[in-house]
This record gives C-alpha cells, structure tokens and sequence, in this order.
C-alpha cells in the first residue's frame, strides 16, 4: 500500500497560526482517511522574535509528524494595514523556512479563491467558512472546538484536496480511449 497524501494548510500569523490537514488515500484521493487541525499561540507578551522563533520550532514539529506531501499558505495581500501585512511576511518566511528543512510541495492561495472552493462565494465570512466545512466534512460534534485560524487552514488542505481529486480524474481520463460515436450517417467513426 502506497504511502497516503496529507494536505496541510497554514493560516500565518503571529500572535495565532493555524494549521489544518487532510489525508486522502494516494490511490483514491476522495476518499478521505483522517483529519485535524491545531493553533500554534506563542505567549502572549512575548516579544516579535520570541514569537517567531516558538511558531518556527512548534511548526518543524507539526511537520516533521505529519509529514506533508503538499503544504498550502495562505496568500498575504496588502490591505488597509501595511504594518500588518508586513508582520503576516515575517509569519510566512518562519512557515517557508520550516518548509525548507522538510522539503513539502508548497503552493500559495488566496484568500477569496479558497473561500469560494469552500462556500461558492469569495467574499465569505469566516464564520460562515466554518459552518461549511462542518457540513462538508462531518464535524458537527468538533465544530465547538474548531477556533476560526484552524479553519482558515482547514479550508486551505479542504481546497488543496479539490484540487488533488480533480488532478486525479483528469490523469484516470487521460489513459482511456476516447469514445466512438455515431455520425449523420449512423457510421461509427
């Protein structure tokens, strides 16, 4: 049996990073053999440097456990606030640099494209991202407990998923002949 694929998804942040994943049988990626998620909340008062280094050391240990095949970032755009934007960069490069001793695919996604692949609507709340992937994953007894970062990462591994599923049926596709059918004529071409 081949190894499975494990998706995990990374909300960058700094006082909360949140990281969700899903693991799908590499034979038969819909189907989904497990899930999780977790927050990586570095003390409060703890100063930028010390944050960093507690998210980098406690992320190098979520990886090196679930060992990713694919790691999905959310992608940083600038918004109204430049200094929170430039502190999300300084979150990401701690999630690259862990990357960088594992050696995961890595793929970054926006924020309204993985919004929609959950609720068909980019501009969605968080709030309402969480109540779908409650119903499209089972998690109605778990939903209590799923904090709003882990599920920001939830739906980046939800949408990587889609992706890998939909990969999978185009390669399944690919390797068979193209049906025959009937022209004007009634001849098979």
């Amino acid at each position: 049996m081949s190894a499975p694929i494990v998706l995990l998804g990374i909300d960058p942040g700094t006082r909360v990073m949140g990281a969700g994943w899903l693991i799908c049988d590499r034979e038969r990626p819909e189907q989904i053999l497990g899930l999780g998620w977790t927050t990586l909340e570095p003390k409060r008062r703890a100063e930028l440097p010390q944050r960093l280094s507690f998210l980098q050391s406690e992320l190098r240990l979520l990886i090196e456990e679930l060992r990713p095949s694919q790691v999905i970032v959310e992608r940083v755009f600038l918004g109204k606030n430049v200094e929170s934007a430039f502190t999300l960069g300084l979150s990401r490069g701690v999630v690259l640099a862990a990357l960088g001793e594992h050696g995961a695919e890595f793929r970054e996604e926006a924020t309204r494209t993985v919004k929609k692949s959950v609720t068909g609507d980019g501009g969605a709340e968080k709030e309402d991202v969480r109540a779908r992937l409650v119903q499209l994953l089972g998690l109605h007894e778990q939903a209590r407990e799923l904090p709003l970062d882990a599920s920001d990462a939830l739906a980046l591994a939800y949408h990587a998923w889609r992706l890998v599923c939909i990969e999978a049926r185009l390669r399944g596709s690919a390797g068979r002949a193209p049906r025959s059918r009937k022209d004007n004529w009634g001849e098979v071409t």
